[in-house]
């Protein structure tokens, strides 16, 4: 089919989209273009915002029950259904405690194996592996509040219903080692926050309680063992050089609570929303504006292609 200045239309209308396509092919070109870093990687400072975590009713062992009346007391230990909520100390609004500050580097992956930061630089497309290394040194607030209305399963010194809140506890060191695929459309290649990795922390938090069993002897709470599960991103805005994720996360503390005698264990799992910042050193590839401007001319050629048939039409 030809227009009445002799021209195929056919073959115009693969003009315009091939212009299309080769401006998508520029956009696409641009984001996948390689970056090079150093083989000791990059550093990138981090710290934790926010943390709103609580989870089911647990039973922790912090009634007096000297005579084990109780029927499943642990030597003088009467268990206490009890709710727990953890923040972080610097989210207290009437004299905040100490930020949860840490630190990432992102460096090429050198096999299955970390071999160490030695080498030269490397250049980094997208896909490539990388090998993520980070830490957060963290303060934290914890509450527990007694929600056990059977007689006798009340804090030790407390009244029903109490809630002990244990402040500025910390530092507690959580560290986590993974590969992430190198996704260069996202600040620090889309390695931060670890999304489906978790930060271990082999730490021992000791908190002093007095004597809860009445044997004498004072007691403390002591946390052994953290795992922070790291969930799906719900919300990212950038401010700055910091952008600032959002995320589903699951906190499993062991610990027990324990005197110069005994230690009977308790298990805590929390969950919910999270919120870190990141230094953005590697920003995030986007489109050139000639690359932009490519797409809008295409698509506005086809408008005006319409244009002129529906006149034609009329």
């Amino acid at each position: 089919m030809k227009n009445k200045n002799g021209g195929s239309v056919s073959f115009k209308k693969s003009l315009i989209v091939s212009g299309m396509l080769a401006s998508i092919g520029v956009l696409t070109s641009i984001e996948a273009q390689a970056v090079t870093i150093s083989a000791e990687g990059i550093v990138v400072q981090t710290e934790l915002i926010n943390f709103d975590l609580t989870g089911p009713v647990t039973a922790i062992p912090l009634a007096s029950d000297p005579g084990n009346a109780l029927g499943d007391s642990v030597e003088g230990y009467g268990f206490v259904n009890s709710s727990i909520n953890l923040t972080l100390s610097s989210q207290r609004a009437v004299n905040p405690g100490q930020a949860s500050l840490g630190e990432a580097r992102i460096s090429p992956f050198f096999g299955d194996e970390f071999d160490g930061y030695g080498g030269g630089d490397t250049e980094i497309q997208q896909g490539d592996q990388l090998f993520v290394d980070s830490f957060f040194d963290v303060f934290f607030d914890i509450t527990v509040t007694d929600v056990d209305t059977r007689a006798g399963r009340d804090f030790a010194g407390q009244m029903d219903g109490a809630a002990i809140p244990l402040l500025d506890n910390g530092p507690a060191t959580m560290s986590m080692f993974t590969t992430c695929e190198a996704d260069l459309a996202q600040v620090n290649y889309g390695c931060l926050p670890p999304v489906g990795d978790a930060y271990i922390g082999h730490f021992n938090i000791v908190i002093p309680l007095g004597d809860v069993n009445g044997n004498g002897e004072p007691d403390v709470m002591k946390f052994t063992l953290g795992t922070h599960n790291v969930g799906d991103v719900s919300d990212l805005f950038i401010d700055g050089d910091n952008a600032f994720d959002t995320f589903d996360t699951n906190l499993v503390l062991e610990g027990l609570i324990q005197d110069a005698i005994t230690d009977p264990p308790f298990t805590i799992s929390l969950s919910g929303p999270t919120t870190a910042r990141q230094q953005i050193v590697v920003p995030a590839q986007v489109p050139e504006p000639g690359s932009l401007a490519l797409i809008g001319a295409g698509l506005a050629l086809v408008g005006v292609r319409k244009i002129k048939k529906n006149k034609i039409k009329s």
